[in-house]
């Protein structure tokens, strides 16, 4: 949850109030209660994931809800609001959408060779700009840990040019639901 998830009686709990302890309160303090919560959270996660079946439709639906994440909170840098490290989570989202558009492709390839050859395109694009912000430790920018710059340090125009891109691949991604289950 991010803290704007903490209303009145609830906890703020999980990554991002680990985030804010270490980025913002730049404290330990409480920190181990959080992360063990957290911990035993993705352990109940992976015991309830085994029982759930991804259909083609359900994988292409979430592929493009990934892509409909970057476009909402990744891009804008609302998502890390502490530790400022937006760039690692879009780099996640992108990653996991492409995975799934590549476990599909094959089917995808049978039923509409066009929507493949744009999104064989558009990958790479959004890739490639997105590692054009790369950052290693003494470059301008760098966060420990990230291998991306800080969401600070992009102008409006590397923003705006991150949000062409999800915005160029985020209409033919959504449409591989479709096609797969034609």
């Amino acid at each position: 949850m991010r803290i704007d998830d903490a209303t009145d009686g609830t906890d703020f709990t999980g990554f991002h109030a680990l985030e804010q302890l270490l980025f913002e309160k730049k404290t330990l303090d409480g920190a181990p209660a959080l992360a063990e919560q957290l911990n035993e959270n993705v352990a109940e996660l992976q015991t309830l994931i085994k029982d759930v079946d991804f259909t083609p439709l359900v994988m292409g639906n979430g592929a493009k809800s990934l892509l409909d994440e970057v476009a909402k909170s990744k891009v804008t840098g609302e998502e890390e609001r502490y530790s400022r490290i937006d760039l690692v989570d879009f780099a996640g989202n992108v990653d996991g959408a492409r995975y799934v558009y590549t476990a599909l492709r094959p089917a995808l390839l049978e039923k509409d060779a066009e929507l493949v050859k744009t999104l064989d395109e558009r990958f790479p694009a959004l890739v490639d700009l997105l590692e054009t912000h790369r950052a290693e430790e003494g470059d301008a920018g760098y966060v420990a840990g990230s291998p991306y710059v800080s969401y600070d340090d992009l102008s409006k125009d590397d923003v705006k040019a991150l949000a062409v891109e999800v915005d160029a691949i985020s209409e033919p991604l959504g449409q591989i639901s479709g096609v797969v289950t034609k």
